[in-house]
């Protein structure tokens, strides 16, 4: 039986081989090179490799030209995309076959988008959650309509939560329980408090105080606690766990600074990311930080994260075919051979 599953994993390699040649081939055809880069996504996503479909579907989207039914496989990839921002483009398109007349599409497209709902569950981003009541409200049906909605806006209260709590849950050791009180107050929307004098609750205020003014749209407020963090960690303080959430929360609204931080904090030493460094790695994706992504995803590797050297072997095989589209050939080389050696370790 392993070996009838090795032949048919070697068929499908020969299969998207021949589907990632016919893309790179087909320059100035963009149909059939969309056609081809469609075909893989398919095979990747039935094939169980989700984490690699889903890459590749979130720079396929929004597809307008694409066959309906070729528009929802590639949305439902896409789903598993790291990143909110690209999850959120992937259940536009969900919206955009929910109000169409093909009756099958429109079940199936409301259906993925609260399977995804229920799947990130408490990780479900605002962004998501807003794109996704508009997929449920095309429901045709009123009480199950409403029915997921209600659902949908539970998860999403519970997720609200959930950033300030972490920065809370990441400190207790003796040393910081003043800290806690400071973060319970956080959560419960109030202000941090006063300036500690002691320097390392004085990175983890920061990093309250940033939350807190993101929380009230001061967003200068905000930035000025980053670049402080961002200073006090350059010049040799350990990482405090709520500045990654911090960091991490900014980074639509105060790009600079956050991605300074997360450097600074990728480059130190200390508390790591309370979700892991793929968390980190998703974050960086979603804002279009791709070397940065790359970074923290190989720190994932490094740890042993679940899925970390499978999803970084993914993203080096995909840049690798891309460097080889671009003829830039010894780095497509560099690449495809640590995707390798990255996929071999697992």
């Amino acid at each position: 039986m392993a070996e009838a599953g090795a032949r048919l994993d070697d068929a499908a390699r020969r299969v998207l081989g021949f589907y990632d040649r016919a893309a790179m081939l087909a320059t100035d055809q963009p149909r059939l090179r969309q056609a081809a880069q469609i075909r893989a996504v398919r095979l990747l996503h039935t094939a169980g490799r989700r984490a690699e479909a889903a890459h590749r579907a979130a720079e396929l989207l929004p597809l307008p030209d694409a066959p309906a039914a070729d528009r929802l496989a590639v949305a439902m990839a896409a789903l598993d995309a790291p990143g909110r921002y690209r999850r959120a483009a992937a259940v536009d398109v969900l919206e955009q076959l929910a109000r169409g007349d093909d009756d099958g599409l429109r079940a199936a497209a409301i259906a993925a988008a609260a399977s995804h709902a229920e799947a990130a569950a408490r990780a479900l981003s605002a962004i998501e959650a807003d794109r996704i009541e508009a997929v449920l409200a095309q429901h045709p049906v009123a009480d199950r309509r409403a029915a997921a909605i209600e659902r949908l806006r539970a998860l999403r209260r519970i997720a609200s939560a959930e950033p300030v709590a972490a920065a809370a849950a990441a400190h207790t050791d003796p040393s910081a329980e003043a800290f806690l009180a400071r973060a319970r107050a956080a959560l419960e929307g109030n202000a941090p408090g006063p300036r500690p004098d002691d320097p390392r609750r004085l990175l983890g205020w920061l990093a309250l105080v940033a939350i807190h003014a993101l929380d009230r749209d001061r967003v200068p407020e905000a930035r000025r606690a980053l670049r402080e963090a961002t200073s006090r960690l350059r010049a040799g303080a350990a990482n405090e766990a709520p500045l990654w959430t911090a960091a991490l929360l900014a980074l639509p609204r105060a790009p600079g600074p956050a991605r300074a931080l997360l450097r600074a904090l990728l480059a130190g030493h200390g508390e790591g990311p309370p979700r892991g460094f793929a968390s980190v790695a998703a974050a960086l994706e979603a804002a279009r930080l791709g070397d940065d992504a790359l970074d923290a995803l190989r720190r994932a590797a490094g740890l042993r994260e679940e899925g970390a050297r499978r999803a970084l072997a993914e993203r080096l095989r995909h840049r690798g075919w891309r460097a080889a589209e671009e003829g830039r050939r010894d780095d497509a080389i560099a690449l495809l051979r640590e995707a390798e050696r990255m996929a071999g370790g697992d």
